[in-house]
């Protein structure tokens, strides 16, 4: 306690002050705190090692530790992982201080991070300094983008720099010596094995056909949510190319940004960790699934199409399977070869097992079914077999790559309009249907075209309902429509921001919730959208967009923007819920510079001097 012109203030003492105040009662103690050893300080006394061990205990009994200006650092020093040096620079102690704290209290047997310690909002701005110092010491700061000093990162930098658009691997590679000797980073580039090894292992990269590559931007988890909706069974003992899978599953896919079969591989590659075990890739863009051999795959296609043309044989095995014609004329034909005459296979059909045909008469009465549903069915009631593609045929039934249909209907699409497009209403029960390009593209067309919409899960209505209902036309659809675009413009939005207007117009009527007019605009021609935080985000563009292209337009209204203020913005004003890590991953994408001590984000780090200026 002090004594001033101002008033009485309180000093609180360091351990040195305390110490020197009372030195002949702490000289065991004042040498430990200046480094000395228990050993060192016995010998030179004479005495023992436990000895000086018993005193020091003494000594450090009669410390007031209340008092003591080093005991607020307590909680950081028993919770979070900094090294002695560390913890003296980022809170302006000498080891002196370091040692007192170490001495009376122990770490904790799991400790925190330093990066949890800066999100952890106790710390004094010139303590946040520091230890961004501290953070930033294996970092490459290059411009707004901070990146871990590594190999991978470094390459992960220069994909999303170089990469935007296709680029030929060689030159990839040539741009990464140059960068590695022109900011003389030290990393080992001399071969093109040593940098490729490197590319093939980045995450935010698409390897393409013809030693091209290109910048991926689709975060993880959307990859993961969109491999997890596949369906392997559907093809079930066959080898396909990742084309069959693209045809099945090809919006989705185009959600995630995969265009080719070549992408599509690749990156199933890249996540073969999250596939069935059953699920085995090969040489690209081959896929083995379940039980397979290739050969038995082509007689049994032979079989179920004999007689049939050379060039109709492979353009049928090219359908099935996904495979190009000229890989089928060239790798797949030579075990066909004692079946040829001419530019004809002829072949005729095995003997097949009677009680197998009997069986599967009996046990299928429906016109439609997914064939991995029949080998279940049929496991369950007669036991395990193997059941060949070209019995079907024998039994009444169209084979296709993964369901079978009644000989009585031409083609699949006329089935399923008759059972589903055309009616006034209809729900898809199964949503394995979704993948099938027969009926998916069909209602594609349908949505787009305003004929059919979907106003609940998996639930769709037809235009004619409407009008009949509700006296609704296509013109009251375009009304709507030209309404969202007068008032939103070319902005970002979502439902919310448009429901006022819905509330006025005649549509409203209806009852319907909001997946009714998010189906109306995924059918517009002239807007895109992406699912983000638990919404659908809309955009009249012809170009695809990304979160980040909402962040960095949210953030140029403002120039800076708290990060939490930001947060409370997207679930406010759009309804989007994102935690703060997701948010500043999409803050990365972009050149947007976020400052961890101030928590803000600034439209580029210019913007961020020019503030610090004012």
């Amino acid at each position: 306690m002090r004594y001033t012109s101002e008033g009485i203030q309180y000093h609180t003492p360091t351990i040195e002050e305390y110490i020197n105040c009372n030195r002949d009662k702490f000289l065991i103690l004042d040498s430990r705190l200046k480094g000395a050893t228990l050993e060192m300080i016995g010998e030179a006394s004479s005495v023992t090692r436990e000895r000086i061990r018993q005193k020091e205990k003494k000594e450090l009994k009669q410390i007031p530790l209340e008092e003591i200006f080093e005991t607020r650092y307590v909680k950081y020093f028993s919770h979070y992982d900094l090294s002695p040096e560390e913890f003296c620079q980022v809170f302006s102690l000498s080891m002196y201080q370091y040692r007192f704290l170490s001495l009376y209290h122990k770490k904790e047997n799991r400790l925190l991070s330093k990066e949890a310690l800066m999100e952890s909002e106790q710390l004094t701005f010139k303590e946040r300094e520091y230890l961004e110092t501290i953070l930033n010491k294996n970092f490459l700061i290059i411009g707004n983008k901070k990146i871990r000093n590594r190999k991978i990162d470094l390459i992960e930098y220069l994909i999303e720099e170089y990469a935007q658009a296709e680029i030929a691997r060689d030159d990839f590679n040539q741009i990464v010596v140059e960068y590695n000797n022109e900011h003389k980073l030290g990393f080992d580039f001399s071969s093109k094995r040593a940098i490729e090894g490197v590319v093939d292992r980045a995450s935010n990269v698409l390897l393409k056909y013809g030693r091209r590559m290109i910048h991926y931007k689709v975060e993880k988890e959307d990859v993961i949510d969109t491999i997890n909706k596949f369906d392997f069974l559907h093809f079930v003992n066959q080898e396909i190319t990742a084309k069959k899978l693209l045809e099945a599953y090809k919006m989705p896919l185009n959600d995630i940004d995969i265009y080719d079969e070549y992408e599509l591989h690749n990156l199933l590659k890249k996540y073969s960790n999250i596939l069935p075990e059953y699920v085995k890739l090969t040489r690209m863009p081959f896929i083995e699934i379940g039980t397979i051999k290739r050969d038995e795959q082509v007689l049994n296609l032979l079989i179920e199409l004999s007689p049939i043309s050379v060039d109709n044989f492979v353009l049928a095995y090219s359908e099935r399977y996904g495979v190009i014609e000229q890989t089928i004329k060239a790798n797949f034909l030579t075990v066909l070869e004692e079946f040829r005459k001419e530019e004809m296979y002829f072949a005729d059909t095995p003997i097949i097992d009677t009680e197998l045909i009997a069986n599967l008469e009996s046990m299928l009465v429906n016109d439609f079914y997914f064939k991995e549903d029949i080998q279940k069915m049929y496991e369950e009631k007669y036991g395990s077999t193997q059941i060949p593609d070209f019995i079907y045929k024998k039994i009444g039934y169209k084979n296709y790559s993964e369901f079978i249909l009644k000989d009585s209907y031409n083609r699949a699409d006329l089935y399923f309009e008759e059972t589903y497009l055309n009616k006034e209403m209809f729900d898809v029960e199964d949503p394995r249907l979704y993948v099938l390009g027969s009926f998916r593209k069909n209602l594609d067309q349908k949505l787009s075209e305003f004929t059919v919409f979907q106003y609940a899960k998996n639930a769709y209505i037809n235009i004619n309902k409407l009008t009949d209902y509700a006296g609704i036309q296509k013109e009251d659809i375009y009304i709507l429509l030209q309404q969202i675009t007068d008032y939103i413009g070319d902005r970002f939005f979502t439902f919310t921001n448009i429901e006022f207007l819905v509330e006025k117009s005649k549509l409203n009527d209806l009852g319907f919730d909001s997946l009714f007019y998010e189906s109306i605009l995924k059918g517009a021609d002239d807007y895109r959208f992406q699912y983000l935080g638990g919404t659908t985000v809309f955009k009249k563009t012809k170009e695809k967009f990304y979160s980040y292209d909402l962040m960095e337009d949210i953030v140029s209204r403002y120039k800076s923007i708290d990060i939490y203020d930001l947060i409370d913005l997207l679930n406010q004003n759009y309804g989007i819920v994102l935690s703060k890590e997701k948010v500043l991953n999409a803050c990365m994408k972009r050149d947007l510079y976020y400052n961890p001590i101030m928590e803000m984000i600034y439209l580029d780090i210019d913007d961020f001097y020019e503030m610090m200026e004012e």
